[in-house]
């Protein structure tokens, strides 16, 4: 959402309602609720994901691997969750973004630290 904040805020409101109306129907069509996944097991490794991970509480980081085993089980046999054991839009929460947020904040103070 930081092009969002660049490009003002009155367009940054425009674009928000327009961006908000479909973000549910594309996260519909990706499929990923389909094998059981939340959209955050979906993130892109990197060092401040890594980092994250290992902020996470043993029940959230155990949830996380029972899904992705899932999800890689249910994957090579071609299959899907049935309808009503897929994650709804209320369950498919944000548990590793704020983690990850939290993380780069320490990390850029680190370096802004260091540089003086």
């Amino acid at each position: 959402m930081a092009f969002l904040a660049r490009v003002g805020s009155k367009w940054g409101a425009v674009l928000e309602t327009a961006l908000s109306t479909v973000r549910e129907p594309y996260k519909q069509l990706c499929g990923y609720r389909k094998l059981g996944l939340h959209h955050d097991d979906l993130l892109a490794e990197n060092p401040d994901m890594l980092q994250a991970l290992k902020r996470l509480s043993p029940e959230a980081m155990q949830a996380r691997h029972r899904r992705m085993k899932m999800a890689f089980d249910l994957s090579l046999k071609g299959e899907t969750l049935p309808k009503h054991l897929q994650p709804t839009a209320a369950e498919d929460v944000n548990y590793l973004r704020p983690l990850i947020a939290e993380v780069k904040k320490e990390r850029l103070e680190r370096e802004a630290f260091r540089r003086g």
